[in-house]
């Protein structure tokens, strides 16, 4: 997967070849809010090797020899990126 964290802190996930903001599905109100390093429950990016979590992909099972990026997101939920852009650095 690949992704972008904006200078403003924003998650983007991109999809069909764009890159897609993530709207908070636990914000209220018209527009809401992106999903972003405003809310508590969103990790700073960290790198890990793919054996260190159980991962399949289309072609199969991963292997113990790419590093990837995580992120933790609300509800326990991890966003793992092949690619992420951090433009806040």
């Amino acid at each position: 997967m690949e992704g972008k964290i904006t200078r403003d802190g924003a998650l983007q996930i991109k999809r069909s070849n764009v890159l897609k903001a993530q709207h908070c599905p636990f914000t209220i109100g018209e527009g809401g809010l992106d999903c972003g390093d405003w809310c508590p429950h969103f990790s700073e990016p960290r790198e890990v090797r793919d054996d260190e979590f159980d991962r399949i992909t289309e072609t199969g099972r991963v292997t113990g020899n790419t590093v990837v990026t995580a992120i933790d997101i609300c509800h326990n939920k991890t966003l793992y990126f092949e690619s992420l852009t951090d433009e806040r650095k």
